[in-house]
């Protein structure tokens, strides 16, 4: 579940964004985030970021930057979300429901502040550009 989002349409097309999805990780693993990425159906990839404080652990949930990255004819779609990662079932869903409108705003804020979701997508654009990618 995620309630806050970025969105940016990068005009860059690759046919395999793998080595996009690669420089993005290690960039954030630099900085100490543990990192989890994923290929989706569609040849995109989705990136989980999650660090100390805040974003470990609050009444067990854990929650993430998520980084979506699609490809399409034109363009790359790039999202990022708030959203929750690693969840513990039922425990864990009573405490979001009862928490949520405390939880989110303020890890919302913290990613915002930190600009840590403009970062995000400007290390995606980056590394599009950089591998040479198709522009309209």
């Amino acid at each position: 579940m995620a309630m806050f989002e970025s969105t940016k349409f990068i005009p860059v097309t690759l046919k395999d964004l793998s080595p996009v999805a690669d420089e993005v990780m290690e960039h954030f693993r630099k900085q100490g985030f543990e990192v989890i990425g994923l290929r989706t159906a569609t040849g995109g990839w989705e990136i989980s970021l999650t660090k100390g404080g805040v974003f470990k652990s609050l009444l067990g949930l854990r929650t993430a930057l998520k980084i979506h990255i699609e490809p399409s004819e034109s363009v790359t779609v790039v999202k990022t979300k708030v959203g929750l990662f690693g969840t513990q079932a039922l425990p864990t869903t009573i405490a979001f429901l009862a928490f949520w409108p405390v939880l989110i705003p303020q890890v919302w804020g913290l990613v915002r502040q930190s600009k840590l979701d403009q970062e995000a997508i400007d290390c995606v654009e980056a590394s599009l550009r950089a591998h040479g990618g198709a522009t309209e």
